[in-house]
């Protein structure tokens, strides 16, 4: 499952918008769109709070977004 799937998912699962998990994951509510339209992946220094936002191991993340 691609990362972009998991953060729409996520999101859906606590009922917050786009807006509320995008202050939660500290980035701007255009980059969080650009991440769950799969536009662009996120970062490696934000790995680590997408992981807890989540519930997923940081090593899912990377596998996520480095294809592997």
């Amino acid at each position: 499952m691609e990362i972009s799937e998991l953060l729409v998912r996520r999101r859906k699962e606590l009922g917050i918008t786009a807006a509320q998990a995008a202050t939660r994951l500290k980035v701007s509510a255009a980059t969080l769109s650009h991440w769950e339209n799969g536009r662009n992946v996120p970062v490696v220094s934000k790995w680590g709070i997408i992981a807890d936002f989540l519930g997923v191991d940081i090593k899912e993340i990377h596998k996520m977004v480095e294809g592997k």
